[in-house]
């Protein structure tokens, strides 16, 4: 199946309508509808941010994600949907953590989210820190922090030429 999904997302990409597969999966989830309502007049920035990240994630992890909703019954419930998206996103899940713990969430969608939370794994600094490395020597390209001396002969990370400090 998630041959043909991936084939279907090279379609939908090819056409300009990869934005709009996403909504739907993110529609088919519930993530439209998911915040308390003290928070209701984030829902767009939300939704639309979640759009936005997994329309560029790889095709691949696209695909993961549609089958993996593809592959739930018609009556999960809007948690478990949401639970099961996030999997293996740990930006979704730090987001889904915050919302977590805002008064006034359904209990029943809490009680997904809280399950989410025990379930996620976590990583050690030192075996990140090893992947990095890792990364670093394969490329042999360390990034540059945007706080370094400017030498004068580029743009600072501020936008303006020359040596200033900004």
């Amino acid at each position: 199946m998630q041959e043909q999904i991936t084939d279907m997302l090279d379609s939908f990409k090819a056409q300009g309508r990869l934005e709009n597969a996403i909504r739907t999966m993110l529609l088919m989830s519930g993530a439209d509808t998911f915040l308390p309502s003290q928070y209701e007049k984030f829902q767009l920035v939300v939704f639309e941010g979640a759009v936005f990240f997994l329309t560029h994630l790889p095709k691949e992890r696209i695909a993961q994600k549609m089958a993996d909703q593809f592959s739930l019954p018609m009556d999960t419930p809007a948690g478990r949907r949401m639970c099961r998206l996030v999997t293996n996103l740990p930006t979704l899940q730090k987001l889904c953590q915050i919302i977590c713990r805002s008064p006034g969430l359904d209990p029943e969608f809490k009680e997904f989210l809280v399950e989410l939370e025990d379930n996620s794994g976590s990583i050690d600094f030192k075996d990140l820190q090893a992947v990095i490395q890792k990364g670093i020597k394969i490329t042999g390209a360390i990034p540059k922090s945007p706080f370094q001396k400017n030498t004068g002969r580029s743009k600072c990370f501020c936008g303006r030429a020359g040596n200033h400090g900004g």
